[in-house]
């Protein structure tokens, strides 16, 4: 019988536990009424909702296991089963399978399960194993019971990620903790996660396999952002933990860079590839002494961490400098050290020119000491010396204490040209000078082909041909004069003895002959004999010296000893004079004999006696002298 209350009806539906017709959904609901021959039909759509007799519904919305690492991970399910007790439920009736795009599926182990009925829900222990590689899976969970022989079941799934765990300990050289944010933004997704370093120094980030941007907010201001992270799943054989990220500041022992002020410096090591990074870095700027403007960025690549010392070079950054926000910030493609510094600058001490006038094409020569702008002498600096107009330049370098000598050669141009002296070496600041010079044409005569030596034999001609030559770069205009001095006019002859005015690069060709016989010197001539050989007109004058050397030899000292050599003889000094007897073969012979008794016959007049008072005296001299002669003609026979 219908139940009426209130003008009500009550109506009860029964489903049958199990029905093909009745899966579980929702379903409209439609009644219809007789009464008196009359027909009543009510319906509602979406009314009834039929559920399977179990039912599970996982509370979480993942899990997330680190790599290389077993996971036991607890997650909570709500079951509906009205016709059973989920008290009973044990590990047996569960299954847990994970699933992955392209793998193939791995069971795991449920490891414990505790259910409540008051809060229809069951907590499950799960053993994830270890050797899952990073990335995205699937974890199925399967319910199984049986009731009066009827087998029941349900299943519900959960997105797992198997992440690479990036941890560690931000400290700086000195052992303080260094506070820090680390964000990895997932270029595909856009998801970011963030870590912050803990009281201890500690870290610790979950990230899948990917392509990322990372940022690290440091203390102090520091920002640093690094685009293009590439974390593989080979990553995961790596210890990416304690080193992955290091940082210090103000900690520099060793291998400053020469030439630079130190205003901050700052060490960032980040252990994973990248593309390329940006650097925000703030400065004190009191500690700057020059214009903010010229504050230049320097890299270390070669950074040792623990001795805070480059092992290798500094290399100047491309940064851009905010003077009202005292910051820098500058780009780079791999993390060390970094510099922030304002360069020292060079100038020139005790700068001079050994000469300021000089001819075309000469040497110059530049003396000086290059110094910093703090006093200290810098060695192994470029100095080029340069005219700028003629493009022309040399390179030499400062040595120890700074000095230098450095040269070039004048341009072939007359004038007034500007030499420009510059001091190089970086990271200094260069400096220059400018010098003056005054370059004028030169008057130059070379007297060319003049040996040391030349041997002169007696009695015969010997000629010496040398060349006048205008080496200079001036016209000669003036008569040139040849003059020889050091041997008697009679001894030579001059052909030219004189030339009109020689042009720029022009040469005269001179013949000087010298003809020297014993009288020309008297009978006593030196084997060597000293001649200069000057060319002098009035704009020029030019010496060149060079030695005679007498190859027949003669009594040099006109003693009265007889000497026998190459098969001629010496007269004794009865006459004042030192005669040479030729050979036998000589056909000087009979004409030698003659002026031989030629001369004893005036000196004979000479001697001869003027009075009888003087007679004795005469006669004994004259007696002398008719021993001297008669001894004279005993050897000339004797040689003949």
């Amino acid at each position: 019988m219908p139940y009426i209350i209130n003008q009500y009806q009550r109506i009860t539906v029964e489903i049958p536990l199990e029905s093909p017709d009745l899966p579980e959904d929702t379903y409209d609901l439609k009644v219809v009424g007789h009464y008196s021959g009359k027909r009543i039909t009510t319906e509602m759509k979406n009314y009834i909702k039929i559920n399977s007799p179990l039912k599970i519904d996982i509370a979480q919305s993942e899990i997330e296991c680190p790599a290389n690492t077993l996971c036991k991970p607890e997650i909570t399910i709500n079951v509906k089963f009205p016709i059973g007790d989920i008290t009973d439920f044990t590990v047996e009736n569960f299954n847990a399978v994970i699933m992955g795009k392209g793998k193939t599926f791995k069971k795991i182990h449920v490891d414990s399960i505790e259910c409540s009925k008051q809060s229809d829900s069951c907590n499950i222990k799960l053993d994830i194993p270890a050797n899952l590689e990073p990335g995205s899976y699937d974890l199925f969970l399967t319910t199984e019971t049986t009731i009066e022989n009827k087998d029941y079941e349900s299943q519900d799934s959960i997105p797992l990620e198997v992440v690479l765990r990036i941890f560690g300990t931000l400290k700086d050289a000195g052992g303080n903790v260094v506070s820090a944010v680390i964000t990895f933004e997932n270029l595909k997704t856009g998801q970011s996660i963030s870590g912050q370093v803990g009281p201890s120094g500690g870290y610790s980030i979950n990230i899948l396999p990917g392509e990322y941007s990372v940022e690290i907010r440091l203390g102090g201001g520091v920002v640093a952002r690094f685009y293009n992270v590439t974390v593989s799943s080979s990553d995961s054989l790596l210890s990416l933990s304690d080193n992955l990220i290091r940082y210090d500041q103000g900690h520099l022992n060793s291998g400053a860079p020469a030439g630079v002020r130190v205003v901050k410096i700052i060490v960032l090591e980040f252990g994973l590839p990248f593309s390329n990074a940006w650097f925000y870095v703030p400065y004190d700027s009191s500690r700057v002494s020059g214009d903010e403007k010229d504050l230049n960025v320097y890299i270390c690549r070669d950074w040792n961490f623990e001795r805070s010392s480059c092992t290798g070079t500094w290399e100047r950054v491309t940064c851009e400098v905010h003077t009202i926000r005292d910051g820098v910030e500058f780009e780079v493609d791999s993390t060390s050290a970094f510099i922030i510094g304002e360069q020292r600058g060079l100038h020139f001490s005790h700068l001079e020119l050994e000469r300021e006038e000089v001819h075309m094409g000469d040497t110059i020569v530049v003396n000086g000491k290059l110094l910093d702008t703090d006093g200290n002498a810098v060695e192994n600096a470029q100095i080029r010396l340069s005219f700028p107009a003629f493009n022309m330049s040399t390179s030499s370098a400062t040595t120890t204490g700074g000095f230098f000598r450095a040269t070039i050669n004048a341009p072939y141009l007359t004038g007034y040209p500007e030499l420009l002296i510059e001091g190089i070496k970086y990271p200094y600041r260069s400096c220059n000078e400018t010098k003056t010079v005054k370059v004028t044409r030169s008057k130059e005569l070379s007297i060319l082909n003049i040996p040391d030596i030349v041997d002169v034999p007696l009695n015969e001609p010997r000629d010496i041909n040398f060349t006048l030559f205008n080496s200079g770069q001036t016209n000669l205009t003036e008569p040139i004069y040849i003059h020889v001095m050091g041997i008697s006019s009679d001894w030579y002859e001059l052909s030219p003895a004189k030339v009109n005015g020689l042009g720029i690069s022009e040469q005269k060709n001179i013949n000087l002959r010298i003809y020297l016989t014993p009288e020309l010197c008297g009978g006593a001539c030196k084997k060597f004999t000293l001649v200069n050989l000057e060319a002098k007109s009035d704009e020029i004058s030019r010496v060149v010296s060079f030695t005679i050397k007498i190859t027949s030899p003669l009594n040099e000292t006109g003693s009265a000893e007889v000497e026998k050599k190459e098969g001629g003889s010496i007269i004794p000094d009865i006459t004042g004079f030192t005669i040479s007897i030729p050979s036998v073969s000589s056909p000087y012979l009979p004409l030698t004999i003659i002026v031989i008794l030629l001369i004893l016959i005036l000196n004979k007049k000479k001697t001869a006696p003027t009075s009888r008072k003087t007679f004795g005296k005469q006669g004994k001299r004259g007696h002398e002298l008719r021993s001297s002669i008669v001894s004279s003609l005993h050897r000339i026979k004797k040689n003949l």
